[in-house]
Parts: structure tokens; C-alpha cells; sequence
């Protein structure tokens, strides 16, 4: 049973960044949405790497650096071929939100990626923590809270 609510909790989340990745796609411009996701590309890049030398202690990877480059190569193969088929459709509608949509769902990974890295890097800070939170939406565990749709094992050390 607690995996079928965790379950359910977690579709609950996903319906939601479903819902605030489509409607902040409807407003933001094709050009800005270019821009924040190469921004937050380099910052994801950046971040990664910082982390992984001062709070990992690992060495420069070029094999990863190499696979976050093919990453972001991939994201925009998906992007160019999705608006030349909706075109090609004349679908222009599809090639607009499509592609604004798929460019913010991407940032907004790279935001949480930025967010946890920043939460290595800066163990305790209070803002990352709540920017996380917020960004992942665990206050919607509060509901389950509400609820009292606990597991088992989480009420037991409550």
C-alpha cells in the first residue's frame, strides 16, 4: 500500500511540473527560451564540475564533460526535428509550443541539477534547501502529511 501512495504522490508531482513547464512555455518568447536553456546549460556545466572537484574529490572527467556536451547536442537535435516536422505538417502552432515547451521542461531539469549540486557544494545553506524544495515541489508531502498517508516506516521514527 505505501508504495502504491508513493506512487500516486509521485504522479501528483510530475501532473504538476506537467502543468507550471507549460504554462510559463506559453508566455516566454521562442528566443528567451533559446537563451535560459544555454544558460542554464554553462551553469549546469559549471556547477557540475565545481562540485565534483571540491565536493566529491574527483578528478576533471572529460569522458563526462564530453557526454553533458552530447547531452545539450541531443536536446536541440530533438527541438530542430520537432519543429521541422510540425512544419512540414504546417502545424506552426505545434513548432511554437512544442518547442518552447520541451525548451523550458529542459532548464527546469538543469535548474533542479543546479539546485542539488548547489546543496553538495553549500551543505546547509537554508536558501538552496528551500529554492530545492520549492523546485521539486516537496511541499506537496505535505498534503500527504494532511492525510496522515505516511509510510509505515516514517511514522514509526515520528
Amino acid at each position: 500500500m505505501d508504495e502504491i501512495i508513493a506512487r500516486f504522490w509521485n504522479c501528483i508531482k510530475e501532473i504538476f511540473q506537467f502543468i507550471i513547464t507549460g504554462i510559463v512555455s506559453t508566455f516566454l518568447p521562442m528566443k528567451e527560451a533559446f537563451f535560459i536553456l544555454l544558460v542554464g546549460f554553462t551553469i549546469n556545466y559549471i556547477t557540475g564540475f565545481v562540485t565534483d572537484i571540491r565536493a566529491n574529490n574527483a578528478s576533471f572527467s572529460m569522458k563526462k564533460s564530453f557526454d553533458a556536451i552530447i547531452q545539450m547536442c541531443y536536446y536541440f537535435g530533438l527541438m530542430f526535428l520537432l519543429s521541422a516536422v510540425s512544419v512540414n505538417l504546417r502545424e506552426n502552432i505545434l513548432s511554437n509550443y512544442g518547442v518552447r515547451w520541451f525548451s523550458v521542461i529542459v532548464s527546469y531539469s538543469y535548474v533542479i541539477n543546479i539546485l542539488k549540486n548547489g546543496k553538495q557544494l553549500l551543505p546547509g545553506n537554508s536558501a538552496i534547501e528551500l529554492l530545492y524544495d520549492i523546485a521539486t515541489l516537496q511541499g506537496l508531502g505535505y498534503f500527504r502529511n494532511l492525510f496522515n498517508l505516511k509510510k509505515k516506516n516514517e511514522q514509526a521514527n515520528n
